[in-house]
C-alpha cells in the first residue's frame, strides 16, 4: 500500500498521535528496495493504519487537556507552597522583632525602677520621646503607666541627694545639672505627645490640672534646656483648643512671655526667646486678639534689634499676624508709638547691605517689606477713619451751635461748644 493511499484513508479531522516523524519514517520505509526492508515497511504501514483506525480524537484531546491541567495544578501548588513558606518566614521575622509598645514598656520600667541611674534614666526619657511621636503611641502612654511617671520626672526632678536615684557624678553641681536634664527630657516627652493630639492634652489636664502653671514656671528657669523644652510643651498644649488657651492665660502665660522677651541676652536665652516668639505667633494666629496679646508687641518688636535671622523672622511674623488680626488699628498704633517702622527699616537695610544672596535672607527682606507696607496701609486707613470721625464731630458741634442760637444763646456759649469739640479733634490726631 502506498503512502498516498494510506494517508487518503485517514478520516477528516483525525490527528495522528504519532506525529509527522512516524509518517516520514513510513514514507522512507515504503521506498526500501530490499525484501527485509519492504517487509518492515509493510508492517509499519499496517501498524500506522491500525493506530489511526482505532484512535479517538476526542479522547486524545481530553487526555492532552488533562495532562496540561495536571501540570498547571502542580505548578500552582508549588508556587502556593513557596508563598506559604515566605509568609511563615516573614511571621517568624516579625515575631522576633521588638515592637514599639514593648520598647515603651521597657523605657517606662526603667523610669519606674528606683535603682536606675540618672544617665540611664535620661536615655530612657529620650527614647520615650521618639516613641510617642505617633499619635497612637502617645495615647497609649497613659494606658501603659507612662504618663504619671513622666510627670513625676518633670515635676520632681530636683530630688534630695539621698534619694534612691543614683548618679555616677559625686559633685553637687554635676548631680543638679543631670537632674535638670531629666526634667527637660520629661517636658520634651510631654510636648511631643501633646502635639496635635487633643486626646492626650485632655489626659494630661485630667492627671495634672495645674500643668500650665508648672510648665510656665519651668519656662522661666535659668537653665536654658529646661526652659526651651517647657516653652515647646506649652506651645503643643495651647495650640488647638480654646479652653487650653484660657488655662494658659489664667496661669499667667502672657506675663511669662513678657518676662522672656525682656530678659537679658545670652546664648541660652536666645533659644528660649525663639521658642517663645514661635508660641506668640501661634497665639496671635489661632486665637482672638486680646489686650494682653497686643501689649506683648512692644517687647517682641524690640527683639528685632538682635542680629539673629531666626529671631527676626519670628518678630516679623508676629507683627504680620497682629496686623491681620481683628484689631489692626490698635496694633498699628502700638507699632507707631514705639517707632517700629524705623526699626524694621534699619533691619532691612542691614539685610540688604550684607549682600547675601541665599534664599533665606531674600525671604526675610521680602517679609520685612511686606510688613512695612501693611503698617502703612493700616496707618492710612486709620487716619482716614479719624478724619471722618473729626468731620462728623464738627458737624455735630455746628448743629448744636445753630440750635443754641435759635434758642437765644450767646456767643460765649458757642465758643464753649467749639472749645469742647477741639480736644476731641486733637485726641483723634494723637491716636494716629
Amino acid at each position: 500500500m502506498s503512502l498516498l493511499l494510506l494517508t487518503s484513508s485517514v478520516r477528516p479531522g483525525v490527528r495522528a498521535d504519532f506525529g509527522e516523524a512516524i509518517m516520514f519514517e513510513a514514507a522512507d520505509l515504503s521506498e526500501a528496495h530490499s525484501p527485509d526492508q519492504e517487509e518492515e515497511a509493510r508492517n509499519m504501514e499496517s501498524l500506522l493504519h491500525w493506530a489511526i483506525e482505532h484512535s479517538d480524537p476526542e479522547e486524545l484531546a481530553k487526555h492532552a487537556d488533562k495532562v496540561r491541567t495536571t501540570s498547571m495544578i502542580h505548578d500552582l501548588t508549588e508556587q502556593l507552597e513557596q508563598r506559604r513558606a515566605r509568609v511563615q518566614e516573614l511571621r517568624q521575622y516579625l515575631d522576633s522583632q521588638v515592637t514599639e509598645t514593648q520598647l515603651m514598656k521597657e523605657s517606662i520600667a526603667l523610669l519606674s525602677a528606683s535603682n536606675t541611674t540618672l544617665p540611664v534614666r535620661l536615655a530612657a526619657l529620650q527614647e520615650l520621646q521618639v516613641l510617642v511621636e505617633p499619635i497612637d503611641n502617645a495615647n497609649d502612654l497613659k494606658v501603659l503607666g507612662g504618663l504619671e511617671i513622666t510627670l513625676e520626672h518633670f515635676l520632681y526632678g530636683s530630688v534630695p541627694k539621698d534619694h534612691l536615684w543614683n548618679t555616677s557624678d559625686p559633685t553637687e553641681a554635676g548631680w543638679m545639672e543631670a537632674d535638670l536634664n531629666i526634667r527637660a527630657a520629661a517636658a520634651h516627652v510631654l510636648g511631643t505627645a501633646a502635639a496635635n493630639n487633643v486626646k492626650f492634652q485632655e489626659q494630661l489636664m485630667e492627671v495634672q490640672p495645674d500643668i500650665f502653671s508648672k510648665l510656665i514656671e519651668a519656662s522661666l528657669s535659668p537653665y536654658g534646656e529646661l526652659a526651651v523644652k517647657a516653652v515647646y510643651a506649652l506651645g503643643a498644649m495651647v495650640r488647638n483648643l480654646d479652653f487650653m488657651h484660657q488655662a494658659f492665660e489664667s496661669a499667667g502665660g502672657y506675663a511669662a512671655l513678657q518676662t522672656i522677651f525682656s530678659s537679658e541676652q545670652s546664648d541660652a536665652m536666645l533659644r528660649v526667646q525663639r521658642k517663645a516668639l514661635a508660641l506668640y505667633v501661634d497665639l496671635l494666629t489661632n486665637f482672638q486678639t486680646v489686650g494682653s496679646q497686643l501689649d506683648l508687641l512692644n517687647y517682641a518688636v524690640s527683639l528685632v534689634e538682635i542680629e539673629d535671622l531666626d529671631l527676626t523672622e519670628k518678630v516679623l511674623s508676629a507683627v504680620k499676624a497682629a496686623l491681620e488680626g481683628p484689631q489692626p488699628s490698635a496694633a498699628a498704633l502700638l507699632l507707631e508709638r514705639m517707632h517700629a517702622g524705623d526699626m524694621f527699616g534699619m533691619r532691612l537695610h542691614k539685610l540688604e547691605d550684607e549682600g547675601t544672596e541665599d534664599e533665606y535672607s531674600e525671604y526675610l527682606s521680602k517679609l520685612c517689606r511686606q510688613v512695612l507696607d501693611m503698617m502703612k496701609m493700616v496707618h492710612s486707613s486709620t487716619s482716614r477713619d479719624s478724619r471722618v470721625t473729626s468731620d462728623e464731630q464738627r458737624q455735630e458741634g455746628g448743629r448744636r451751635n445753630i440750635q443754641h442760637h435759635s434758642n437765644g444763646g450767646g456767643t460765649e456759649q458757642v465758643d464753649q461748644n467749639n472749645a469742647s469739640s477741639e480736644p476731641m479733634l486733637q485726641l483723634g490726631h494723637s491716636e494716629l
